[in-house]
């Protein structure tokens, strides 16, 4: 039997208030949009990061130490 659309909404929002800690104080009220654009930021914030540090020591590596003075 196939999921209607209010039980994967539910689904997912569950999975990922599980995923993404919730930091607030109360009750946790984060809707599907807020907790998809956390799961973004989050994600996508590490990925940069780590493409970042990986363009980083490529550039380090290719640095000649002699013409270093």
């Amino acid at each position: 039997m196939a999921l209607s659309s209010s039980e994967k909404v539910t689904l997912v929002t569950a999975a990922l208030k599980e995923h993404i800690p919730y930091e607030g104080g109360g009750s946790d009220s984060r809707t599907l949009t807020a907790l998809k654009t956390a799961f973004l930021n989050r994600h996508l914030g590490a990925l940069v990061r780590q493409y970042q540090e990986a363009q980083a020591n490529v550039s380090i590596e290719k640095i000649d130490v002699s013409a270093v003075s």
